[in-house]
C-alpha cells in the first residue's frame, strides 16, 4: 500500500521500490510523505545524500522503513554576502557550494570535511560533525533552520517564526528554550533548509605539519599551550598515526592482506623503509599575511621539543608536495577524495581509476568509534592503552586519529575497516565496537555521536541516568 500511496505522491520515476526509497523534489512532496505514512503506519528516515561512509553504518536498516533520499532538493536558496550567512537545501553538497563561491567570486571558505565533494554540508552540521578549516565544529555554523517534524507540521527556528527574516539567519540562540538542536543526531524531523554561518577566507593561510616517533601523549601539553595562545586563529589541531596513515595513502596495496598491521612485521618495516612516523600532525592558521611568520614562530617554539620535524607552508606562496597540496587545498575550502581510500582498505575489489567511490556497493565495511577524551596525558595515554588492546585483539588496525575539539577536549576517530560483504567480518567487526564502547564507558570515555545500531547502547546509559536510582532516590541530608 504505501508503494502504491507514494508512487502517487512523486511519480514512478522518484521511487526505488527494490532499495525501498524514494527522492523528493520539494517541501510540499515532503509534507504529503510524512502525513501518508503516518497514516499507514510506516517508518521512515531521511538521508541528505546517502553518502556518508559509515557514520550512520551499512548494515541494513529495518525492511519496513522506507528512506527519504533528499538528494534533488540542492538548491542554495539564499547568500547574504554581507554577514556571510549561506541558506541551504539538505542535497547541497561541499562540491556545490564550493561552485557557487567561486562563479559568484565570495571571499568565503566552504566548510570542508574528509566525506568529500560530494558529501551534504547539512548532513554532517545535523550530526554534529566536524572539519578542518577555522569553523570546524560544523552545528555551531547552523544560525537557524526549518524542518517538518513527525505529524506533518513546519518547524521554524524561533527569531524566523517570529518575523526576524535576517537576524533570525545570524543569531543562533534565537529567544526562549533552545530547541533547535533536537533535530541533531536524532529522527525528530526532516530538516528542510537551514542557515550556515561561513568563515571569511583570510589573506594569509599557512598549513602546519609535524612528525614524532614519540608517544602522542607527549604532545599534548604543548597542543594545549598552541591552544591558548592562537586557539582563534587556528582550525582543529589534528594527531594521527602511521596506520591510518598507510590507510589513506594507499602506499603498499600487498599490506591489505596483512591482519592487523600492529602485529605484522612486514607492515612495521614498510613504516621503516619509507620513513612514515608513527605519528603526523597538521593543522591551519588563518589570519593576516603579514603575521603568518609570527605565527610560525610560535608555533615551531612550543613544537620543536616534542616532534622530529616540523615544516609549514603557505598558501600560493610555496611550492607544496602533492600530499601538502591536498591538505592545503582542504583547508583553503576546496574538498577533495583525499580521505577516502581509507575506507577500502579492507575491501574485497578497489574501485577502478575512473569510478565513483561506493563503500557499500564494494563492500568497504566501516565502523566508526568516536571518544570524547579530556585533553590530559594521563588521559590519552589511558585510551591508547585500551583502543590498541581491543582493537588489536579482534583483528583490526588501531587506525587512531587525534581531533582538538577546544583546549580542553579532544576527539578520537578509530574506524573499524573490514571487508563488508564477509557476515563473519561484520559481526565481528560490530563486536569489537562494543567492547570499545564499553571499556571506555568503564574508564568514562564516551563517543560524541554512536552509528545507528549502537543506539541501544546509549538509550539504555541515558534511561540508567535519567530515570535510575539517581533520580529516585536522592542521597539523604
Amino acid at each position: 500500500m504505501a508503494l502504491r500511496e507514494l508512487t502517487d505522491i512523486l511519480g514512478p520515476e522518484n521511487i526505488d521500490a527494490e532499495a525501498l526509497t524514494c527522492f523528493p523534489n520539494n517541501v510540499d512532496e515532503i509534507i504529503r510523505i510524512v502525513k501518508t505514512t503516518r497514516r499507514l503506519g510506516v517508518k521512515v528516515r531521511a538521508v541528505s545524500t546517502g553518502r556518508n561512509w559509515g557514520y550512520h553504518t551499512f548494515f541494513p536498516k529495518d525492511k519496513d522503513c522506507w528512506t527519504l533520499n533528499l538528494s534533488r532538493m540542492n538548491r542554495i536558496i539564499d547568500f547574504d554576502r554581507e554577514l556571510g550567512v549561506v541558506t541551504i537545501e539538505p542535497g547541497v553538497t561541499q562540491q556545490d557550494l564550493k561552485t557557487f563561491i567561486d562563479n559568484n567570486n565570495l571571499p568565503f571558505i566552504v566548510p570542508t570535511t574528509g566525506a568529500g565533494p560530494t558529501c551534504s554540508i547539512m548532513g554532517n552540521i545535523l550530526e554534529r560533525g566536524y572539519g578542518v578549516t577555522q569553523y570546524f565544529d560544523s552545528f555551531a555554523s547552523c544560525m537557524s533552520l526549518e524542518a517538518i517534524l513527525p505529524d506533518g507540521n513546519y518547524y521554524r527556528s524561533p527569531l524566523l517564526a517570529l518575523g526576524g527574516h535576517r537576524i533570525g539567519r545570524i543569531y543562533k540562540w534565537g529567544v526562549g528554550p533552545y530547541v533547535d538542536g533536537i533535530f541533531s543526531q536524532s529522527h525528530h524531523g526532516i530538516c528542510i533548509s537551514m542557515n550556515v554561518a561561513l568563515k571569511r577566507r583570510t589573506s594569509g593561510i599557512m598549513a602546519v605539519f609535524f612528525e614524532t616517533d614519540r608517544a602522542p601523549a607527549t604532545l599534548i601539553n604543548p597542543i594545549v599551550n598552541i591552544l591558548h595562545v592562537m586557539g582563534g586563529l587556528l582550525g582543529p589541531i589534528k594527531i594521527t598515526n602511521h596506520h591510518r596513515l598507510l590507510a589513506i595513502l594507499d602506499q603498499a596495496p600487498e599490506l591489505r592482506s596483512e591482519t592487523p598491521l600492529e602485529k605484522s612485521l612486514r607492515a612495521q618495516e614498510f613504516f621503516l623503509a619509507n620513513g612514515i612516523p608513527h605519528w603526523q600532525g597538521f593543522f591551519a592558521a588563518y589570519t593576516d599575511d603579514i603575521l603568518l611568520r609570527s605565527v610560525q614562530q610560535l608555533v615551531e617554539n612550543a613544537l620543536k621539543t616534542s616532534v622530529r620535524r616540523l615544516y609549514c607552508r603557505i598558501d600560493n606562496q610555496e611550492p607544496a608536495a602533492a600530499r601538502e597540496r591536498l591538505f592545503l587545498d582542504l583547508v583553503t575550502g576546496t574538498p577533495n577524495h583525499r580521505a577516502l581510500p581509507l575506507t577500502y582498505f579492507r575491501a574485497p575489489k578497489l574501485p577502478g581509476p575512473d569510478d565513483p567511490f561506493s563503500p557499500e556497493k564494494d563492500g568497504a565495511g566501516i565502523l566508526w568509534y568516536a571518544p570524547l577524551i579530556p585533553a590530559t596525558q594521563e588521559c590519552v595515554e589511558l585510551y591508547l592503552d585500551f583502543a590498541t588492546n581491543i582493537t588489536t585483539r579482534f583483528g583490526f588496525e588501531p587506525a587512531i586519529t587525534f581531533t582538538s575539539l577546544s583546549d580542553r577536549c579532544f576527539d578520537s576517530v578509530l574506524p573499524i575497516l573490514f571487508n563488508g560483504h564477509d557476515a563473519n567480518q561484520a559481526e565481528k567487526a560490530r563486536a569489537c565496537y562494543r567492547a570499545l564502547f564499553h571499556e571506555g564507558q568503564q574508564q568514562g570515555i564516551i563517543p560524541y555521536r554512536v552509528p545507528e545500531c549502537f543506539r541501544d547502547l546509549i538509550i539504555k546509559s541515558n534511561r540508567e541516568v535519567v530515570f535510575g536510582q539517581n533520580l529516585c532516590h536522592p542521597p539523604r541530608a
